[in-house]
């Protein structure tokens, strides 16, 4: 009996041994087994657990068969497939930009009329646009409410137009014919043209000049000529002969009732003009400059008087 039990009590003992070893052994399998499973080496588990040893199906052969970073990375795979490489933002991003550009950014710039501006690139939110009506006076224009060339509404008043109205070769303010009629000399009692033929011993002459028929003079070349008096005025395309002007400048005279005319028609180079008939004095104007056909203006063109023997002026 007492070796029964003494025996009985060394089995046990080894028993529990066995139990003592074989729990590192299981433990360490189980080890294995959980880092070579299915999970992370695709199917090494099996091979390891059948077998019951941990050689046979160690980490690296599972690890290595199927490793996320090696073989084709989840990372890598995702990223070149379908990520930020195969269809990459840039693309779609650019285009919302632009689709959403403010269409008035530089507008200030953009050479046109826009976004409110009142001129090109002036005006609204932009710098203020020039003022049209600067300097508008002296322009040479009838605008900004001027009232004539230059003048009227804030500008400077304007002149009378009819101002020496019947002395400027023109049918104009009531006139009824060229600078007579109306306010002027009636018409058809238009001055005597110079006698023509006197000798030069029925001439008498002397030196000065009459005001009044020197700026009819003037006032009547300015009609004809379209120039201001003083003007540097060239005459050569309207009048293409002197004695063309001559004639010109005489008859307006003679139709406002001055007496005129050449010394010498189509001859002389001057004219004379009378305001107190044929026996009165005659004034001289040299009013042609033949080396430039170009107006002579008063008080250049003078010439002294001339009177005739009245013998010449009968029936004048």
């Amino acid at each position: 009996m007492s070796r029964r039990r003494t025996g009985d009590g060394l089995g046990a003992i080894r028993r529990v041994a066995r139990v003592l070893v074989c729990v590192p052994i299981f433990l360490a399998c189980y080890d294995v087994v959980d880092e070579g499973g299915a999970g992370k080496d695709g199917g090494a588990r099996d091979s390891s657990t059948d077998r019951g040893t941990p050689d046979a199906g160690t980490a690296d052969t599972g690890t290595d068969a199927g490793t996320m970073g090696d073989a084709g990375t989840v990372d890598d795979a995702a990223q070149d497939a379908g990520g930020q490489d195969a269809g990459a933002p840039d693309a779609g991003g650019d285009a919302g930009a632009d689709a959403g550009a403010d269409p008035c950014a530089n507008h200030c710039f953009n050479q046109q009329a826009d976004c409110g501006e009142t001129g090109v690139d002036c005006g609204g939110g932009c710098v203020a646009c020039p003022d049209s009506c600067a300097n508008h006076c002296t322009n040479q224009q009838a605008d900004c409410g001027e009232t004539g060339v230059d003048c009227g509404g804030d500008c400077a008043p304007c002149g009378d137009p009819c101002d020496g109205h019947c002395f400027n070769a023109k049918a104009d303010c009531g006139e009824t014919g060229k600078d007579c009629g109306g306010e002027c000399s009636p018409c058809g009692s238009g001055g005597c043209s110079f006698p023509q033929g006197v000798p030069e011993e029925d001439f008498t002459g002397g030196v000065g000049n009459d005001a009044a028929i020197a700026a009819a003079v003037n006032t009547t070349m300015e009609g004809l000529s379209g120039c201001n008096t003083g003007s540097d005025c060239y005459i050569g395309d309207q009048y293409p002969d002197a004695q063309q002007w001559f004639v010109a400048v005489a008859q307006a005279l003679r139709d406002q009732g001055f007496c005129a005319g050449q010394h010498e028609l189509g001859y002389t180079d001057e004219i004379a003009v009378s305001n107190t008939g044929c026996t009165g004095r005659w004034y001289g104007y040299h009013i042609y400059n033949y080396g430039g056909s170009k107006v002579v203006w008063n008080p250049g063109a003078q010439r002294g008087w001339w009177s005739i023997d009245p013998k010449w002026c009968a029936g004048r």
